[in-house]
């Protein structure tokens, strides 16, 4: 059901109305009207324009300005009404072909935006055409008298000033950018203005075998190129639509009329070129936007990036910060432990000096054995804490390697008491006296292998094989006939509190954090430590240090902290 229109839907159609009535009007003062046929076309995109943003009050506001032109020209009732039918039914088909294209989803780019405009400007054209053709066959007027041609020369004539006018009206959201930035409308204007005094230098002084369709060509290729490469559309299709009506004068003038064939040639040519510029530049503004939107995501990416670096910066200081607590921590709770623990051993030792019965010197055994377990396990925790302070040994002396390694022996034989262990040592005799290395971290390392190869051989022997392989590079052994090793677990024995398997913590207890550690100190001295061993047949343990008259140096090997034999 119709709706009244309110006041303000009133107003904005006369205005609309007002608009394509007085581009008409005007357009036929400058002498480029020819009947119904107007040579230049600005009320048709003007019709087009109106008929987009205000729909079908726009329909009929064209026809209604077109009507009122026509009359206002002198043209015949009937001729009137048959242009405003004409243009009011072009004006509802081109915008129905472009709501088109916009419902179709294929108008999110400016290139996408001018194909729809494209459509419109074809039905429009195609629209106009055919009624004015049909009107003239009837006749409804005709150009020159001759009907025929009217609706020709309204489909030639009309894209011109779809393509021109309609460019300016769906760009006026950009005029303050125009008015912000006036020097690009200044330097076309100025372009335009010099390429039409050569135009009319050149119609006025005509080279021999060039018509006037020709030059106006060859004058306006580069001025709508140039114009088609800014950033900026409403200053130039501004521009462009006052050149163009400029132009056109000049080869009516010229050529003796609007129906001329040098005319009508122009148009064609300007109509083709500004339909190549406006795809061009189209094409430019999507490649403007892309640039900015890929520039836009990297300093997104390059925040994100920063956001990212100071948020790790962060977590990064949080954990060193962590890592000393933790370092102060032990350090601090091992001292309060250890000391009173040593309190409690070194009694349990006075006590089992002392005339005990047997059953109280076996509790007090256990005490002592369990006080001297504890103590280990605390100083295995803070020698591992310890580890990842630094890269490099703490104190690099000279030292006798035979003395060393028999002093670990010996403690070793004074732990494994009267089991059925037989502990040897084994020293090459070129391997020298006196070298130059980490001493207390070698031997805790011995220490450490010794122990263990006593701890998971029940019977058998324990052998310490001292070796040199080559010169300054020293190798130590430590083989025994224990229960061995799974082929599955000899690459994370190495590991931080891992063990063979369950059964084995629970059968001989430990943390897991021995050659942890050894593996961590033999890297540090730049050297190497491995293992061979088979299920229930013993287990060989290895280790190849840099030790010489020289400071020790860190070599290739040393940075594979553990190797693997098969």
């Amino acid at each position: 059901m119709a709706t009244a229109l309110d006041p303000k839907q009133a107003l904005s159609v006369l205005l609309a109305a007002t608009l394509v009535a007085g581009l008409a009007i005007a357009c036929r003062i400058a002498g480029f009207g020819a009947g119904p046929v107007l040579g230049l076309t600005a009320a048709s995109g003007a019709a087009l324009a109106v008929a987009v943003l205000l729909r079908w009050r726009g329909v009929l506001a064209a026809a209604a300005g077109f009507a009122v032109a026509g009359l206002a020209a002198g043209l015949p009732v009937e001729v009137a009404v048959m242009d405003a039918a004409a243009h009011g039914l072009a004006a509802l088909a081109g915008w129905r072909m472009m709501l088109h294209f916009a419902r179709s989803g294929r108008t999110a780019t400016r290139t996408g935006e001018w194909l729809g405009f494209l459509g419109g400007v074809v039905a429009f054209s195609v629209t106009v055409a055919a009624v004015t053709f049909s009107g003239a066959l009837w006749g409804l007027g005709g150009a020159d008298g001759a009907p025929g041609r009217a609706g020709l020369l309204a489909l030639v004539f009309a894209p011109l000033g779809l393509m021109t006018c309609f460019a300016i009206i769906a760009n006026l959201r950009e005029w303050r950018m125009v008015l912000a930035r006036p020097g690009s409308a200044f330097e076309i204007a100025a372009f335009g203005v010099f390429l039409l005094g050569v135009l009319a230098v050149l119609l006025r002084n005509p080279i021999e075998g060039v018509n006037p369709s020709g030059v106006t060509l060859l004058v306006a290729v580069p001025f709508c190129l140039w114009t088609a490469m800014r950033g900026r559309s409403l200053d130039g299709a501004t521009i462009s639509f006052l050149t163009v009506g400029i132009a056109l004068g000049l080869i009516a003038s010229h050529a003796g009329g609007i129906t001329t064939a040098d005319f009508v040639t122009t148009v064609v040519y300007l109509t083709a070129l500004i339909a190549i510029c406006q795809l061009v530049h189209a094409i430019n503004l999507d490649r403007i936007a892309a640039m900015a939107e890929n520039e836009a995501r990297k300093l997104d990416l390059e925040a994100r990036v920063v956001a990212r670096t100071a948020e790790l910066t962060a977590m990064t200081e949080r954990s060193v910060a962590a890592d000393e607590a933790k370092t102060r921590f032990l350090a601090t709770v091992s001292h309060e432990v250890r000391t009173p623990l040593n309190g409690i051993i070194g009694m349990a030792s006075v006590l089992l000096d002392g005339d005990l019965d047997e059953e109280t010197r076996r509790n007090v055994g256990v005490v002592r054995s369990s006080g001297f377990h504890l103590l280990s396990v605390i100083n295995r925790i803070l020698d591992f804490s310890k580890l990842g302070h630094s890269d490099e040994p703490d104190d690099v002396i000279a030292f006798d390697l035979r003395a060393l390694v028999e002093e670990v022996v010996e403690e070793a034989r004074f732990s494994v008491g009267g089991d059925g262990v037989v502990l040897r040592v084994e020293i090459e005799e070129r391997v020298g006296t006196v070298h130059v290395g980490w001493r207390q971290g070698l031997r805790q390392v011995l220490t450490n292998l010794v122990g263990n190869a006593l701890k998971f051989t029940d019977a058998g022997t324990v052998t310490v094989t001292v070796t040199e392989p080559e010169a300054g590079r020293v190798r130590v052994a430590v083989r025994d006939t224990g229960i061995g090793i799974p082929a599955d677990a000899r690459e994370r024995i190495f590991l931080p509190f891992e063990q063979g398997d369950g059964s084995t913590t629970r059968r001989y207890g430990g943390t897991g954090l021995g050659l942890s550690i050894c593996s961590e100190m033999i890297r540090k001295m730049g050297g190497r430590i491995g293992v061979e061993s088979a299920l229930g047949r013993g287990s060989t343990f290895w280790i190849e240090v840099p030790l010489s008259d020289d400071a020790p140096r860190k070599t290739e090997a040393g940075r594979q902290a553990v190797s693997q034999d098969a």
